[in-house]
C-alpha cells in the first residue's frame, strides 16, 4: 500500500476548501433583473428611418465609378464618369439600382437583372450591406443625401485596394 505524502494532502485540502468557498460565494439569492434598456435610442431609429426613405425615394445611377481609390483628394483611376466619351466601363450608364423598403433590391445593367437584399450596418447609416447570390457588398459611405449616395468598396484580394462609387437620382 501506498502512503500519500503529508504536503500531498494539505495541499488536496487546500484545493478542496477553496473550490467549495468559491461555489457557496456565487450562489446569490437576492439578485433583481436590470430594468435598464439596451436598445437602440429613438434618435438612431429616426437616422435609420431618413437613410432608408432617401435610398428608397427613387432610382440610383452612376455618376463616376474609380479603382484604387486613395482618399477623397485621390479618387483614383475613372472607369465610368457619366457624360464622358472615353469610359473604360460603359455599360456602368445603363446601371440602374432601385431600393425597396422591403430592404430587396434590384440592380439592372442593360439586359442583365441582379437581385437581392440590402441593410444598413448595426442601426448607423455608415455601412450599407448589399447582398447578391455570389455575396455581399460592404459599401463604406461618405457621402448621402437626397442627390449623392457615394461610397468606397475593398476589392480583390487585398484590403487597401478600394474602389470609389458616385450614385445620383436616376433621370
Amino acid at each position: 500500500m501506498q502512503v500519500l505524502p503529508e504536503n500531498f494532502i494539505m495541499k488536496t485540502g487546500f484545493y478542496t476548501v477553496f473550490i467549495l468557498l468559491l461555489f457557496a460565494a456565487c450562489e446569490k439569492t437576492n439578485i433583481e433583473p436590470s430594468t435598464e434598456n439596451v436598445s437602440a435610442s429613438s434618435e438612431d431609429f429616426s437616422k435609420i428611418s431618413k437613410a432608408e426613405a432617401l435610398l428608397t425615394a427613387h432610382q440610383w445611377m452612376y455618376k463616376a465609378f474609380y479603382m484604387n481609390y486613395v482618399d477623397q483628394n485621390h479618387e483614383g483611376n475613372p472607369l465610368f464618369m457619366r457624360g464622358a466619351s472615353n469610359n473604360q466601363d460603359k455599360i456602368l450608364a445603363t446601371d440602374r439600382f432601385t431600393f425597396s423598403s422591403n430592404h430587396d433590391f434590384v440592380q439592372t445593367e442593360g439586359k442583365y437583372v441582379y437581385k437581392g437584399t440590402w441593410h444598413f450596418s448595426n442601426g448607423i447609416t455608415s455601412t450599407l450591406f448589399m447582398k447578391y447570390d455570389w455575396g455581399t457588398d460592404e459599401d463604406s459611405i461618405i457621402n448621402f443625401n437626397a442627390n449623392h449616395l457615394n461610397f468606397i468598396q475593398s476589392f480583390g484580394y487585398h484590403a487597401d485596394d478600394h474602389s470609389y462609387t458616385e450614385l445620383i437620382p436616376a433621370k
